[in-house]
């Protein structure tokens, strides 16, 4: 309402710094403060200028004609400010902040009423907790660990419940339940001339997507299905054939949640081209892509 804040505004002159220190009975050298008084007036003026100026001074209609203006700039860097609020607001801001630190986790805590159900203590009031286990790549086995102890329903985040009951499928992932997909899904969208580009994979949006799956669902009907039925008999001769080839009959290990991976490339491969992708036959994740989605899923789950 007030005009778009601006992103940058700049550092008060050395002149009114210098008037201001004065004002106090402090030196002031702009290359180098000479005293250890100066260097405290110049350290709370900074500070007050980052934290109180700053965010304030940003909502004016014209912040940057206002913070130029020569009349206004006097007032505004004026003996009072300075010297009154670097000595008197600064120190009870700085005292105010692990109050209201403390008032944040404290809403966290009790965020939707959600302090009802338990969990990992950190995990109650931040999500930081959250974020190692999933940068660990296995919060799987710590989510199981935790129902385990816990119950069917676990409190993972502030804002955040792990349900462990099949009964729940229902009420969370039934249409016009009230729950959306959460912020694991918007990272993975690609970008185009600066726009995201939503898939029914990535999409948040209940109506995009109801729209978008109408035009591709004939696609999925059993009719459709029916057909592709050869080309995913045909791929899995070729994986039998393959597996007996280079272990059954060498007895090698195998590493068989890999090669149902790749079996599941060439399926899809056949599929939609006509043609197998070449995992089965060469026995290698072909160009990379199952290590690339391994890479990408490191950096969507965390984020």
């Amino acid at each position: 309402l007030l005009g778009p804040p601006v992103t940058h505004l700049p550092n008060p002159p050395a002149h009114a710094i210098e008037n201001g220190l004065k004002d106090r009975g402090c030196s002031y050298d702009e290359s180098s403060p000479q005293t250890s008084e100066a260097c405290k007036c110049w350290q709370w003026y900074r500070l007050l200028w980052n934290v109180v100026v700053f965010p304030w001074a940003c909502y004016f209609p014209d912040p940057m004609h206002f913070m130029e203006s020569s009349t206004h700039y006097q007032v505004f860097l004026s003996h009072a400010f300075v010297s009154g609020l670097m000595y008197a607001t600064a120190p009870w801001a700085l005292a105010a902040l692990p109050v209201a630190f403390f008032a944040y986790l404290v809403d966290n805590y009790c965020h939707h009423g959600l302090h009802k159900y338990h969990g990992p203590s950190l995990g109650s009031v931040t999500n930081c907790w959250r974020f190692f286990d999933v940068l660990a790549r296995r919060p799987d086995i710590t989510q199981l660990a935790l129902h385990r102890r816990y119950g069917d329903i676990v409190r993972l985040g502030p804002n955040t419940l792990s349900f462990g009951n099949p009964a729940a499928l229902g009420d969370i992932y039934g249409l016009n339940k009230g729950f959306v997909k959460s912020e694991f899904y918007p990272v993975q969208q690609a970008l185009a001339r600066g726009s995201r580009v939503k898939t029914l994979f990535s999409s948040t949006d209940e109506q995009y997507h109801t729209h978008l799956r109408k035009s591709v669902s004939s696609a999925f009907s059993m009719s459709a299905l029916v057909k592709y039925e050869p080309a995913v008999d045909e791929t899995t001769r070729k994986f039998l054939d393959q597996t007996d080839a280079l272990f059954s009959t060498k007895r090698t290990v195998c590493d068989f949640a890999e090669w149902l991976q790749w079996y599941a490339f060439d399926v899809i491969g056949a599929i939609t081209y006509s043609k197998h992708h070449g995992f089965i036959d060469n026995a290698e994740d072909v160009d990379g892509m199952v290590r690339y989605l391994g890479w990408i899923f490191s950096y969507v789950a965390p984020v």
